[in-house]
């Protein structure tokens, strides 16, 4: 098991550098090698960990694998299609994310807190999307809700 933990980091940090010189090159065979590797070893570092409790862990992994999904479509983002998807994806990975982390959590100022700023901050966000959003406002506001 301490093997495949000590090679995760060094061959992540490999494939993102690839990945970050794909994207800035604009070479779609690049991106489409390096991205879903680069978000797979996110699941398999996951599964390599000792999970904390079988429901936490279960929604975690349940978000990354919808997360990884959301990524491949996301290469995909100019048909319609295909970005729905990994908005919708994304949008799935998150709810799970919330399920997990709410396990977990304690409800206190600090929460009402940062649920207050981040409110603000996707109401802002909104406003400087909602006039390029077209058909996409409903899909976008679910995923800012989430």
């Amino acid at each position: 098991m301490a093997i495949e933990k000590t090679i995760l980091f060094p061959l992540a940090f490999l494939f993102l550098a690839g990945l970050l010189f794909f994207e800035r090159k604009s070479v779609t065979k690049g991106i489409l090698f390096t991205k879903p590797v680069v978000s797979l070893l996110f699941v398999v570092t996951a599964l390599v960990q000792e999970p904390l409790s079988s429901g936490y862990f279960s929604a975690i992994l349940v978000a990354l694998i919808l997360s990884l999904i959301g990524d491949v479509c996301l290469i995909f983002m100019k048909s319609r299609k295909m970005f729905l998807a990994g908005l919708l994806s994304f949008l799935a990975g998150h709810v799970a994310y919330v399920a997990a982390f709410s396990s977990y959590a304690r409800i206190g100022i600090g929460t009402w807190t940062a649920l207050c700023f981040f409110s603000f901050i996707g109401v802002i966000v909104y406003r400087w999307l909602r006039p390029n959003l077209g058909t996409m406002k409903i899909p976008v506001v679910a995923y800012i809700l989430i």
